[in-house]
């Protein structure tokens, strides 16, 4: 695959489709019952790794108070294509960063917590990536001061992104939330992968 005109390896690619902002305005306006209308913006934080990318996921009406804020790391273990997921120490402090790139470049390492059994798998496909959250329920999520293991997977083009999100019982492996209305799907309006540096 290649992008910019640059041959770029599968981690590179990965990234770059991952660069922009998505919108489920359609779905979300068809079917406001079922789809909240949310955006969401991935830019690239290279201070925090070549490859780290911050995540901004919010209702269109709350844009500069993300309800998820992550740092995302595509990468190449071995022959496994991967995305490492961050959680940030002080997250408020971004909020709103990918709406400003330049608040972008304030995200470093240090800031960066890894969230075990978090990282997805990805492959390739004809038109992009697929991943899924690694295997072993060990990704954790607290709802409704429950505490849930979460079931997440993606299909990524150059032009939409589709995410199933649900969270299940620690014990019982019950679907406690997510999933019932069916995926997100998220198109792409605006491209941010011209600000990688690769």
């Amino acid at each position: 695959m290649e992008t910019n005109g640059k041959g770029l390896d599968k981690a590179e690619s990965l990234a770059s489709l991952l660069c922009g902002e998505f919108c489920n305005r359609e779905q979300a306006f068809e079917n406001p019952p079922l789809y909240a209308h949310i955006i969401v913006r991935i830019r690239p934080a290279q201070n925090a790794g070549r490859l780290a990318l911050l995540l901004e996921q919010c209702y269109a009406i709350e844009q500069r108070s993300p309800y998820r804020i992550r740092v995302l790391i595509p990468a190449l273990q071995g022959d496994q294509l991967i995305i490492e997921n961050h959680t940030l120490c002080d997250a408020k402090r971004f909020w709103g960063a990918t709406i400003d790139p330049k608040k972008t470049h304030e995200v470093n390492q240090s800031d960066c917590i890894r969230l075990n059994g978090c990282t997805y798998n990805v492959s390739e496909t004809e038109q992009g990536f697929k991943g899924t959250v690694e295997p072993g329920c060990k990704c954790l999520i607290e709802r409704k001061q429950m505490k849930t293991y979460l079931k997440s997977e993606f299909l990524l083009n150059g032009s939409t992104m589709i995410t199933t999100d649900s969270g299940h019982c620690l014990n019982t492996h019950e679907r406690v939330w997510g999933g019932l209305a069916g995926p997100f799907r998220f198109k792409k309006t605006k491209d941010y992968s011209d600000e990688l540096i690769l």
